[in-house]
């Protein structure tokens, strides 16, 4: 579950294991400021390969990030 996608919305740890909870600082910090589901429409298909073969989340955060880009 290392795609940016996933850990906005489809993944909850917490339905899968009892004692497992999200990640909220993550959540908070890096993918607030990325925001990309506010992207525009024609950002979102520059960057479709991100969310298609994209394994690493922190990949995706280096590059989308605007604090660390």
């Amino acid at each position: 579950m290392d795609r940016a996608s996933q850990h906005c919305f489809i993944y909850c740890p917490e339905y899968y294991h009892p004692d497992a909870q999200r990640d909220r600082g993550f959540f908070a910090a890096r993918l607030q400021r990325i925001a990309w589901w506010d992207w525009p429409l024609e950002k979102l298909l520059a960057n479709l390969a991100d969310f298609q073969q994209g394994d690493d989340i922190e990949q995706f955060c280096e590059r989308h990030d605007c604090r660390t880009a």
